[in-house]
């Protein structure tokens, strides 16, 4: 929707990131017998991803009809607040886009910064999948590039932030 600056300009805001009500953590969905469930796991295997990464970034499920059949991972801002989720189908039988994100700029969020220390080196790797692989002390890009007006680059500038890139080969 959109306000009013200070200016009596017109400044877009945006819509503030949920999760869908019936959303589940997976980690407490292991015995589950429903059959989608049983493929988020499966799915999850298959990308090497264990319990405690489950637990760790809060994998997530929905029964919704614009989620089911979508490993959901949400993200948390400094405060421990929802700021985005990544919502990836997990089978080609799923109707939809690869991903699922909010309408919102990537470059006004950081990914999971309630886990950042901004004082130790930061690895940046592009997406939340790959964030997972990672053990400690990163965030993903969101994408392939990092943008200079943006939330997280401002953030690494501030802090004098060491980093360590890990992008794809593309």
């Amino acid at each position: 929707y959109l306000k009013y600056n200070e200016k009596y300009e017109f400044i877009e805001k945006q819509e503030p990131v949920k999760l869908p009500a019936d959303f589940k953590l997976l980690a407490l969905l292991q015995d589950s017998k429903d059959p989608d469930i049983k493929k988020c796991f499966s799915y999850l295997k298959d990308r090497g991803i264990t319990e405690k990464e489950l637990w760790r970034f809060k994998l997530g499920y929905s029964e919704l009809s614009d989620y089911r059949g979508w490993v959901i991972i949400p993200s948390f801002d400094f405060d421990g607040n929802l700021n985005y989720l990544v919502a990836r189908k997990i089978s080609d039988s799923v109707f939809g886009p690869k991903y699922i994100n909010p309408k919102v700029r990537s470059s006004e969020i950081i990914f999971n910064e309630v886990t950042i220390n901004w004082k130790k080196e930061l690895t940046l790797v592009e997406g939340a999948f790959d964030l997972i692989k990672v053990k400690e002390n990163a965030t993903c890009l969101l994408g392939s590039e990092i943008n200079e007006s943006g939330k997280l680059f401002n953030k690494i500038l501030e802090n004098n932030t060491p980093i360590l890139l890990c992008l794809d080969n593309d």
